[in-house]
């Protein structure tokens, strides 16, 4: 298991701008942390697994509890999802989300609001106003 190509970078980046960050997975508690563990991923300041949640994805319900425990509303977090179910619950959700490597199958990809290809291709700025800027 390693880290999508840009994950740490964009991670760490985050954290030193003060951007709060959840991992939301449908995996298992000692599953996802194993796999957390060994992609050598810094530490979320929430982790969202299947046990929390009574419907997964592409239900909406994983992604409406993390931006609970951020303290933020569903529209002002943004889904970063390359499965299919992972986009739905995003949009479920009411999250702005980013497509990364999804397939071009994936429903509703036309109502995401980026399609990229990596990681790399996210730039995360912080304005002074505390508004977060992704492109």
């Amino acid at each position: 298991i390693t880290a999508l190509p840009g994950a740490i970078a964009l991670l760490n980046h985050l954290n030193k701008a003060g951007i709060p960050w959840a991992i939301v997975t449908s995996g298992s508690m000692p599953v996802a942390r194993a796999r957390h563990k060994i992609a050598g991923l810094p530490a979320p300041e929430v982790f969202v697994t299947a046990e929390r949640v009574k419907r997964g994805k592409p239900e909406p319900d994983a992604y409406l509890l993390g931006a609970q425990l951020l303290g933020l509303a569903p529209q002002e977090c943004v889904v970063v999802e390359d499965a299919p179910a992972g986009v739905l619950s995003g949009l479920a959700a009411g999250c702005h989300v980013i497509a990364v490597n999804a397939p071009a199958d994936t429903p509703r990809l036309n109502e995401v609001d980026l399609v990229l290809h990596s990681l790399e291709q996210i730039t995360v700025t912080k304005q002074p106003n505390g508004d977060v800027i992704i492109q």
